[in-house]
């Protein structure tokens, strides 16, 4: 039997897209994670950052270097997009581009074999894209040049492919997209994003959870409607990407701290024991030490759970590639370095306040006797003497321990 094998860089929805390629390649071919087996190799590539571009032109050389000679490489995601005709000239591979929907992956797989049936992968949580692209044009986003303007999924669409993952075991479901509560919008659709969550509530999940809200876009009467759905994940991934007025006006964000600081406060009055996550990024052309430090002042006083923190890296397409960067990267390290020292003292901190509380805890995989899964906040939990029967079920556990990664617990 043919071979197939799957390389992923990036976001969630290039973890979806290869998973759903993977469904189809399955029903003909066998997956190998040697790339020196495969016959068939498959590269989804990510461009967010210049660092990965070179990660992921690294890796496409490697793959050229130890395939089998006839092995046809499929380059794809947003890097294949945005950087089409180098990667031809580079690597020749068999195909190159974004094809990113699930139409485009079928067509795909179909040119390797016939009659291909999508097969269902046992996955407790698993993403499920409801909206593509993206309208923003944030000043150093490369997204809408590569996944092109936002188009939302039918609704029905959405709770068909939500039943399909219900039934192949799927328990916990997130909906994601780049501006996830901008979906609607181009469909007419009424209730727009919180009448989508509502209606995948209701397929019958243990968890349904969305990921990523733009901060500019999201309702604060959202957030009461949300507190009426009793499965919905308290998991709330908001970038920030600065805490200064004047840097989020260079950057297009469309929202100032002020605003982002009232969401916040919404969100935890209403889900006092909601997961807040963000991304910061460090060094944008213009930022200077004050308004670094209004960055700081304001994950101080917000304090997430969670942060992904990095370095402006300019990015082809934006309206800033031609900008000239006015920090030098040795002070973008010395800034991101001193902001990730206080994230973690936060994030540590929070995470210590769970020692002594009992936590629901949807388990998604057993490995030698333990598992791992996540609390209804979306926090992962690492619990002791667990059996493989746990999986894709809840379980009440008390928390003894915690760093800035885990929850660690005892079941109940």
């Amino acid at each position: 039997m043919s071979k197939f094998f799957i390389k992923t860089f990036g976001c969630q929805m290039n973890v979806y897209t290869s998973d759903y390629l993977r469904s189809l390649l399955l029903s003909s071919l066998s997956e190998t994670d040697n790339p020196k087996e495969a016959d068939f190799i498959f590269i989804n590539t990510c461009d967010v950052r210049e660092k990965v571009r070179h990660k992921i032109y690294s890796f496409i050389g490697y793959v050229n270097k130890v395939k089998k000679k006839d092995a046809k490489v499929y380059v794809i995601g947003c890097l294949a997009q945005v950087d089409k005709e180098n990667i031809k000239r580079r690597f020749n591979p068999y195909l190159v581009g974004l094809y990113d929907r699930e139409e485009e992956l079928q067509d795909i797989a179909s040119s390797i074999r016939e009659n291909v049936k999508r097969k269902k992968l046992k996955r407790i949580s698993a993403y499920l894209p409801i909206i593509y692209g993206c309208d923003h044009f944030c000043s150093y986003c490369i997204v809408p040049y590569a996944r092109g303007r936002e188009k939302s999924k039918p609704l029905e669409r959405v709770i068909k492919e939500a039943k399909f993952l219900f039934d192949s075991g799927t328990r916990e479901i997130i909906l994601i997209g780049q501006n996830v509560n901008d979906y609607g919008k181009d469909l007419g659709l009424k209730g727009g994003f919180i009448e989508v969550v509502k209606r995948i509530s209701e397929v019958g999940f243990i968890r349904v959870g969305f990921l990523t809200s733009h901060p500019k876009n999201f309702k604060l009467e959202w957030i009461d409607e949300m507190k009426s759905i009793p499965n919905l994940l308290s998991m709330f991934h908001l970038p920030l990407q600065s805490g200064s007025n004047k840097v989020l006006k260079l950057m297009r964000r469309g929202y100032t701290r002020e605003k982002f600081r009232e969401l916040v406060e919404k969100v935890r009055k209403v889900f006092p024991d909601a997961m807040l996550s963000t991304d910061i990024m460090v060094g944008f052309p213009g930022e200077e030490e004050k308004d670094f430090m209004d960055t700081i002042d304001l994950v101080k006083d917000v304090e997430f759970d969670r942060a992904f923190m990095f370095m402006y890296s300019k990015r082809p397409n934006t309206s800033y590639y031609n900008i000239s960067d006015t920090v030098s990267h040795e002070e973008k390290l010395n800034r991101l370095k001193f902001l990730i020292e206080v994230q973690d003292k936060i994030t540590l901190k929070r995470y210590k306040s769970f020692i002594g509380k009992e936590v629901e805890v949807l388990v998604e995989n057993v490995k030698d006797g333990k598992g791992i899964g996540k609390e209804k906040g979306g926090r992962v939990v690492i619990i002791e003497d667990v059996e493989k029967e746990s999986a894709g079920k809840l379980m009440k556990v008390k928390i003894y321990d915690a760093n800035i990664r885990e929850l660690f617990g005892r079941k109940l």
